[in-house]
């Protein structure tokens, strides 16, 4: 009895749009490395939406700014310096501020396990 009705619901264009949207944001959470990608994303983003371009959506600063490309780095201030230095170049405001809390952000996650164990542990939260 539900099927059908369900069915019926989902031929409808704001019925499919919210379904879509939905598993669009199901996907994001999806990601191993969602809880990272989530913090670039709110920082690039914080002060003016162009930081997303120049961050996010430019894979070859996205790619020096992943967790585990960060990871690599010998030191904290070696981290620090590749974000200042791709914060810079990707356009994102306020640079310096924001590269000192993604460093932060980078030893919690570090602490909790990485992106995957910090992921599991907030979807596990109430």
């Amino acid at each position: 009895m539900l099927v059908p009705i369900v069915k019926r619901l989902a031929r409808h264009a704001d019925v499919k749009s919210k379904l879509a949207e939905g598993r669009k944001r199901r996907e994001k959470l999806d990601r191993p490395d969602f809880v990272w990608h989530e913090l670039l994303g709110s920082f690039a983003t914080m002060g003016s939406s162009a930081g997303a371009q120049g961050l996010i959506h430019n894979k070859a600063n996205y790619r020096r700014v992943k967790f585990e490309a960060l990871k690599r780095k010998a030191t904290k201030s070696a981290r620090l310096a590749e974000l200042r230095k791709v914060l810079r170049k990707a356009g994102v405001r306020w640079p310096e501020k924001k590269s000192v809390w993604l460093a932060e952000n980078f030893d919690l996650v570090a602490k909790l396990g990485g992106p995957r164990r910090a992921r599991a542990r907030l979807l596990g939260c109430d």
